[in-house]
Parts: C-alpha cells; structure tokens; sequence
C-alpha cells in the first residue's frame, strides 16, 4: 500500500524547492529512518541531541528516496540537487505535522484509535481483519506506536483507503495526547489487560476522549469499574459479561477444536478457534466497533471463523502431539518485545507456556537492555523459559534477580546441550514460543518426533 503525495499537496508545506519537481511528482509516503526508506518515498531528517539526520542525506538517496524535506538553516550543497528533491522548509518535523493534516482531510477516512498496552496489538490486528472487504483498510503503523510512527502511516495512505487505523500507547499521557491530536479520531477502542489493572495505563488511556470530537464514539470495557464510573463526554459503548453492557458477552462454550459465544441482541453465534479462547472479551469490543461502523453480522462472523495465528503476525513453526510451537512473524522495523510474551500468555488454555530464546530476539540482537527488560514481563502463566547462547544469557541473568519461584529457566551454551531439554518440552502438551534464526533445528526435531 502507497499513498499519494502529489505536487500540489507539497507545495502546501513549502515554499522554496530544489531540483526536480514536475507537476506530475507523486511520492509514496515519508520516512524519518534512512534503514526504513522504499522507493519513492521522502527522506525526513530531523535533529535530535549527538545526531543529525541531514548528515545521511546520501544514505537515503542509496535507499531510494525520491525527495527530502530540509532544515532552511541547515547548508545545503548545490552538488544534492542532481539525485534528489529538495523541499526546503523551517522544521522538517513540522512541515510533516502539517502534510499529514492535509493528507488526511484529503483521503477523508473513518480514523479509528486502538488505546491501551500490547493489547491494543492485539486489538488492531483483529479489526483489520474484520473490516477488510466491506472497507478499504489501512494501519501499517510500526510497533512503536510514536508520532513519527503515526506520521508514516498516515502518508502511506492510499487515496482509496475508507478505514485508517493507528495504535496508540497509553503508557504516557503525552504521547495519547500528542497521537491524539495528529489523529482527531471518530472512534476509540480502549484495549487494556484486565487483569494488570494500572491505574496510570487507565487514566492515560481516557485521555484520547479530549482529542476527539463530541460526535466521537469510544468503545470500552464495562466490566471494568474505572470505565463504568467515569463521566464520558463522547457517545460510549461498553462491552464485556455484564448485563448492562450493550455488548453483552451471552453465552460461551468452547471445544477441543473451537469456541462458539453470542452477544445479547445479535441473533447469531460466532465461532472462532480455540486457540483464541482467551480473546473473546477482546473480539467482542472489535465486533462493537464493526456493528457502530454497519458492518453486517454474518460477515463478522465469517471472518471470526477464518481467523488464524497469521492475522495476529505469528507464524506455525509444527506441532508434536498437542504441542505448538510458533514465532513472530513480524519484521524487524515492526518488532516488538512485549508483544509477543502478552500473546504467549494469553494464547489457548495451555497448562505449559514456554519460551525459547535462541540466542538473542530477533530484531534486536544487539540490545542487552531489551534482554535484560524482557525479564520483567515473563511471568504466569509462562512456566518455563529455555535460552540458548551469548545474547539470550543476558535473559537468563536478568531473570537470576527476578524472585519468581514459580517459574523453571535454565541457559544452555551451544544447541548440542539444549537437544535434550527441546524434545522434552516438545514431547509435553505446551504452547512453544520460539525466538531465534535457528528454526531449522526446531522444525528438524518435530520431524523426528513425529516419527515416533
């Protein structure tokens, strides 16, 4: 998907330009990350403390960067003008701030704010699907979830697109306000894990209702006091398993293969895999923000039943009787650590939750803070985590200080000596989450277990 940032629409944020600039121009989208830059895209540099993203003006074009934005007081060398277009302005990052106002008035989409913490991944993923058919969707956000994160997705936005959906994390009450303000969205689905219950993640998380319109609409957990008891300002829909909800979860029974649940006033069941069994509070607020946007029931029911570990960016790697064993499917500039961990606990009604790590997480092999903060989060219902190598040794330090006696680590030098530990876990119904680049060694022992 690639939006459409055409000659006229520049020119509303700039007024000096070097080089090329046909009436025909049209770049792709914008990125502030030289790594992140595809072809056709305009190179963002902004100025941060130690760094300068003017200085890779070369890199970006190497990158494909059709254009760039320019810090007027920044000097400019007129030797650039030959590869690249330059749109010279103030700020760069404010230039953008106002491209994507315009942009989104232009495209017109229904703007669709998924609050909260690695839940709302979660959340976001789910309607996508949903939505996709009946809309044109678009929420190709990164994980990080910041303005520029924001910014990015908004002009990679196809003109066609009806839906657009973004992520914003509640951990700060300045980034909700600030990605709030960018989006003004028309709903808000607040995604927060009942059971952490953090009273800072829930006030922040309301803060989106001061960014949106008194037309807005905010869907929200009724079950939860915090939200029941609050005064909201916006159109509110609750849902969860109390009658009072007006998406009231009626009746729910799950099998070995699937789960079937209903709510109160729609006049079907829906039906999903079991392995989702935990995420029926969660889907049923996706489904309250399909029926508000008129999306018929047996097309949301439809799609439930098709949903699949893809949809939530997880990837199969095999199964051994009862075991799965799966990965993150997401790219390295979507990675996100916690993401992973939150599903990996949630994910089935597995007695056995493990983790494998194989020699650093993927994405960010070079980070020992990440490893180190990764042991913060792993906890029930995660039972046992297994690392292998230099870089998951970290993790299993980092765990050493957390006192957590119901949990079972232990580190392994080389993949020889953690064989025997892999075929027990796998032999033993588990959920398995697997990070690593050695998913050869994985998939040749569920080969030869699945021999036996």
């Amino acid at each position: 998907m690639m939006g459409h940032l055409d000659y006229q629409l520049i020119k509303h944020v700039c007024s000096e330009i070097h080089g090329a600039f046909p009436i025909t121009f049209s770049a792709k989208g914008i990125a502030f990350d030289v790594k992140t830059i595809e072809s056709g895209d305009i190179y963002v540099p902004i100025e941060e403390p130690g760094f300068d993203g003017h200085q890779l003006i070369e890199a970006a074009v190497e990158s494909g960067a059709c254009a760039t934005f320019w810090k007027k007081s920044v000097p400019l060398s007129p030797s650039l003008f030959d590869n690249i277009t330059v749109f010279v302005v103030e700020d760069p990052m404010e230039a953008v701030r106002q491209l994507a106002k315009i942009y989104l008035v232009e495209v017109d989409p229904v703007r669709i704010a998924v609050v909260g913490d690695e839940t709302r991944i979660a959340a976001k993923k789910i309607l996508v699907k949903l939505l996709t058919d009946p809309y044109n969707v678009h929420g190709i956000d990164r994980l990080a979830a910041d303005e520029k994160s924001m910014l990015e997705t908004i002009l990679k936005m196809p003109l066609e697109t009806d839906a657009l959906i973004c992520e914003v994390d509640a951990r700060e009450s300045n980034k909700v306000r600030t990605l709030g303000n960018l989006l003004t969205p028309s709903i808000s689905l607040l995604a927060v894990d009942k059971e952490e219950k953090e009273e800072a993640l829930l006030r922040h998380a309301v803060l989106i209702e001061d960014t949106m319109k008194a037309s807005g609409s905010i869907i929200v957990d009724g079950d939860h006091t915090y939200f029941r008891s609050r005064e909201w300002k916006t159109d509110v829909f609750f849902y969860g398993e109390s009658p009072e909800n007006m998406f009231n979860i009626d009746e729910k029974m799950c099998h070995e293969d699937t789960c079937t649940f209903s709510i109160q006033g729609i006049r079907l069941a829906f039906q999903l895999p079991s392995i989702f069994s935990k995420h029926i509070r969660l889907i049923t607020s996706t489904i309250a923000a399909c029926v508000h946007l008129g999306i018929d029931a047996e097309h949301i029911k439809r799609s439930l039943s098709q949903l699949d570990l893809g949809d939530l960016e997880f990837i199969e790697i095999g199964t051994v009787r009862g075991t799965i064993i799966i990965y993150e499917a997401l790219a390295e500039k979507q990675f996100n650590n916690e993401y992973g961990i939150k599903l990996l606990k949630q994910l089935g009604s597995f007695k056995r939750r493990v983790l494998i790590i194989d020699d650093g997480f993927q994405g960010e092999k070079s980070e020992k803070a990440l490893h180190e903060s990764a042991a913060s989060s792993i906890f029930s219902p995660i039972t046992d985590v297994l690392t292998i190598g230099d870089k998951a040794f970290w993790v299993a330090e980092a765990l050493k200080r957390v006192d957590n006696d119901k949990l079972n680590y232990k580190h392994y030098v080389t993949h020889s000596e953690a064989i025997i530990p892999l075929k027990e876990i796998i032999e033993n119904t588990s959920l398995v989450l697997y990070r690593g680049a050695n998913r050869d060694l994985i998939k040749q022992l569920i080969k030869e277990l699945n021999r036996h």
